[in-house]
């Protein structure tokens, strides 16, 4: 999941870098995964929640939800590399 916004100058670099980059979409239709966006461009009370459910109250904000359903999301860092996204859904999925 990718919490973002159209402000957020820090989202708009990591989805150019790594969720716009042909090995993740690759990755991810490959493995079946879906890509989550929550735009935070306007104030949103839904999403504010979801962050405070994380213990967040800001973007960048990104999380992986592995494939079992009782596993708990993997919060990934505010600046990622396209190989750090695919190893940590390759371990966790």
């Amino acid at each position: 999941m990718n919490v973002t916004a159209a402000w957020c100058i820090t989202c708009i670099i990591q989805e150019q870098l790594v969720f716009a980059s042909d090995r993740f979409k690759n990755y991810i239709k490959e493995k079946g995964i879906t890509y989550m966006v929550a735009d935070w461009t306007q104030p949103d009370e839904e999403i504010e929640r979801l962050l405070a459910r994380f213990g967040r109250s800001g973007i960048p904000f990104y999380a992986f939800y592995p494939s079992d359903p009782v596993a708990r999301p993997v919060v990934l860092p505010a600046i990622l590399t396209t190989d750090m996204v695919l190893s940590l859904m390759e371990e966790n999925n």
